[in-house]
């Protein structure tokens, strides 16, 4: 009885996986951890390596074997059609042939094998960007059933999980050149990832290393293209050229509350990656959005008047808002000139992804050696 009482509370706590036999080969030697979320196209579980996986260690991804929180399964729902995610299936392919110390490992993609679902199976990492900058997120189902049932170690992992790990600004620099650097070889690659944001930065609190993952909105782009396809954005990370008359907006729509709004319609390029990581780098430093968007009276997002009447108006904008938030306390004047350069208003004044890793770099660099 005892047995069975614990069983159902753990498939409470920890969800129910996918059938295993639905399943690629590459979780075969992996035992099923928890669900870790779902979404309109799928749910997500991770799985964890049994105890005596010599077999499986012979297979052989070596960079797997570096990794230490196990994997995670993506599984599209089966209601969903697959020219839904065709997209993403896509573009986690052409991730899985590619190797980068800052880009998500894809162990596997399944598609359209008989009696399986289709699914990607990828590296976890035990954290993202977005929990360590606002990490007071609301409880998930699974933690609420810990805190229900649960034991004092229990509530006090729930009670740590609400709390979060700040983010220590000694460490942005590296998290801001290690994002560059992913960027860098994701479009040396001719992909723009199109929806980058702190949720979508995975980070190794042990090791403080940061992968760039969900290429569901990515887009290859070809040499002679002006700009990509229109495609889809997070409102809150989307380049003020999205919102000028020339790209009108097709659509826009609720993501949720983490991500709020998402938008359609616009022309993306590799400068629309280099705006969102420099929010990203604003949102490290303050843990505030780059707010550059207002609603119109039919409550269409629009650029602000402050922002668009002067060539300058959004870097004084950005200056401000960086000295407003005691930014000074912990002075970094290398990273704050390229958060200006990315948040550009204009496209062609946002240097490529390389040239901005080289230019922190360089400044770390000689900062170090100032220091010592």
């Amino acid at each position: 009885m005892l047995v069975a009482a614990s069983e159902k509370i753990n498939a409470i706590i920890q969800g129910e996986g996918p059938q295993k036999d639905a399943l690629p080969a590459s979780l075969d030697h992996w035992r099923f951890c928890k669900k870790m979320g779902s979404g309109a196209f799928g749910s997500v579980y991770k799985y964890t390596r049994h105890e005596n996986t010599s077999q499986d260690r012979n297979k052989g991804n070596r960079r797997i074997e570096r990794t230490s929180n196990g994997r995670v399964c993506k599984v599209y729902h089966k209601n969903v059609p697959a020219t839904v995610y065709r997209n993403e299936l896509d573009m986690a392919q052409r991730i899985k042939h590619l190797q980068n110390e800052n880009l998500v490992t894809v162990v596997e993609v399944q598609r359209q094998v008989p009696g399986k679902q289709d699914c990607i199976v990828m590296e976890c990492v035990d954290s993202n960007l977005q929990r360590l900058i606002n990490p007071h997120l609301p409880l998930e189902k699974g933690l609420l059933a810990k805190m229900v049932w649960g034991t004092k170690q229990l509530i006090q992992q729930t009670w740590n999980y609400c709390q979060g790990v700040e983010l220590d600004q000694r460490l942005v620099p590296d998290y801001s050149r290690q994002i560059l650097n992913g960027l860098t070889y994701l479009h040396r690659q001719r992909i723009i990832h199109s929806d980058l944001k702190p949720e979508n930065i995975l980070v190794n609190t042990a090791t403080n290393q940061l992968k760039i993952t969900d290429y569901g909105s990515s887009q290859k782009f070809w040499p002679l293209q002006q700009s990509a396809s229109p495609h889809s954005f997070t409102l809150l990370f989307a380049p003020p050229e999205l919102f000028e008359p020339e790209n009108q907006l097709s659509s826009f729509w609720v993501w949720g509350l983490s991500t709020l709004t998402g938008v359609s319609g616009g022309m993306a390029s590799y400068k629309a990656d280099i705006f969102a990581a420099g929010c990203i780098f604003f949102m490290m430093r303050t843990k505030k959005y780059v707010e550059i968007l207002g609603l119109n009276h039919s409550k269409e997002p629009v650029i602000l008047h402050e922002v668009k009447q002067k060539p300058d108006g959004l870097r004084k904008k950005i200056t401000t808002e960086l000295a407003a938030h005691g930014i000074q306390q912990n002075p970094n004047p290398a990273l704050d000139e390229v958060i200006l350069i990315s948040l550009s208003y204009k496209p062609e004044h946002r240097p490529s992804a390389e040239a901005l890793s080289k230019q922190l770099e360089q400044e770390l660099f000689q900062g170090d050696s100032q220091r010592h």
